[in-house]
């Protein structure tokens, strides 16, 4: 199985976090770095705020949900924008709370993510070609390769998180109950 250094590389990313119960990790594009990695991938923003599905079912509104399989309750999105608004609060124990302890940055403090004055616009559910407008992204397989390569699963939904300054794409993957993500900026 490929490291998390090898996804970064094949999907174009900045940063990658495997996190459980949410997603995010990376850090917005005004200068505050994500997860100290120096030179790997790039970076785009965007407004886009279209929603839809990519290789599973996905929910772009911030209701609650479940499955039968799934010991949680949260959809993708409102998993993601309870991440963001801890760390934008500087809230490090409870985005912690949320991270899975094999990521990259694990634990999260002000060192390596730090996002003030900032608030989460929006987080919604895209299509791999939504996504793709917003940052560059590797060839749909080559991504769905390199997240289950990362995650060990290959069902995942991409979530399009817009903050005041940045925006940013999560796959977010569903494995045991929990909520396993990598965070592309």
């Amino acid at each position: 199985m490929r490291g998390r250094r090898e996804l970064l590389a094949s999907v174009g990313a900045i940063s990658t976090v495997a996190i459980a119960g949410c997603s995010g990790g990376g850090a917005d594009d005004t200068g505050s770095e994500g997860d100290g990695q120096d030179g790997e991938g790039g970076t785009a923003t965007s407004n886009d705020e279209s929603g839809g599905n990519t290789s599973s079912d996905g929910d772009d509104e911030d209701s609650e949900s479940g499955t039968a399989e799934n010991t949680t309750s949260q959809t993708p999105t409102s998993v993601v924008r309870q991440f963001w608004e801890a760390i934008i609060a500087g809230e490090y124990e409870r985005a912690n709370e949320l991270l899975h302890p094999g990521s990259l940055n694990y634990p999260l403090d002000e060192s390596n993510v730090a996002i003030s004055g900032q608030a989460v616009e929006s987080v919604e559910v895209v299509t791999y070609e939504e996504a793709s407008e917003i940052i560059a992204l590797a060839s749909e397989d080559d991504l769905d390769q390199a997240v289950q390569d990362a995650t060990g699963v290959a069902e995942y939904t991409l979530v399009h998180v817009s903050l005041t300054e940045s925006d940013g794409i999560t796959p977010v993957v569903e494995q045991d109950g929990e909520l396993l993500a990598v965070w592309l900026r």
